[in-house]
């Protein structure tokens, strides 16, 4: 570059130097003068323009990611209860059967319940999250809003289904032992209270058919028993049997 400059200097003074050069008619030749002075710009433009360095600036594209989405789905291991709310006070809508599978909708604000869309189009239902496995993609899912517990309903009485006793005599009367059976007509109860002569022998859970007492029998007297199904809102007596062992 040092090399360069000094010969663009070197060839201006000799340019200027030859405009005091007196031509052979004794005037200076101005038309030799401009061409060199023409030169001489010209190649000190040519100099700056190759002292130029050219940058070329590299662009790197971002990366587009593209979010994969799949369809939220339940799968049931076992018969699994479907109900109008996230609790066992909602009534159940429909079974779900082991092995069924169902879109997941929404889940519940707490997290432990799922909204389904119930098979048997009676709408979105409500499944316990302990009872299925979730897949897809359900971290996106909407929050449910959670429906009023419904007012509770008195249950179904029970009916009997069978009963039989024995007995063993005693001084002044018996020892009977008494084995009952009866059906389970509600959906709701929150258990069952055995009664033995109007009073309270035991309190059972829900679900529950059967229930061997053993009681002693006077001589000349019998035995009354009745089943009655209860939950929060009333409990229901069903009809009465009685025994004797004279």
């Amino acid at each position: 570059m040092k090399n360069r400059k000094l010969s663009i200097t070197l060839f201006l003074l000799l340019a200027l130097g030859a405009c005091n050069l007196p031509n052979p008619n004794g005037a200076i030749d101005q038309q030799a003068v401009g061409t060199m002075t023409s030169l001489t710009l010209t190649a000190f433009s040519a100099g700056r323009a190759s002292l130029t360095p050219a940058f070329t600036e590299t662009v790197t594209p971002t990366p587009t990611v593209t979010a994969t989405f799949s369809v939220p789905m339940l799968n049931f291991d076992g018969a699994t209860n479907c109900r109008g709310g996230p609790g066992t006070e909602y009534d159940v809508l429909v079974v779900m059967k082991d092995g069924q599978k169902a879109e997941i909708l929404a889940r519940s604000p707490s997290g432990n319940y799922w909204v389904i869309d119930s098979p048997n189009g009676k709408g979105p239902c409500w499944v316990a999250g302990d009872f299925a496995r979730a897949e897809g993609s359900h971290q996106t899912l909407p929050i449910a809003t959670v429906p009023p517990v419904p007012t509770a309903k008195p249950p179904v009485g029970p009916t009997w289904k069978n009963y039989n006793y024995s007995c063993e005599f005693a001084a002044g009367g018996s020892t009977a032992t008494v084995s009952l059976a009866w059906s389970d007509k509600s959906s709701n109860e929150n258990g069952y209270n055995v009664y033995r002569n109007n009073e309270l022998v035991t309190s059972l859970g829900a679900d529950t058919t059967s229930y061997t007492d053993v009681a002693f029998v006077g001589a000349g007297q019998s035995l009354s028993y009745y089943i009655e199904a209860y939950n929060n809102a009333a409990a229901v007596p069903g009809p009465v049997i009685s025994i004797s062992c004279n």
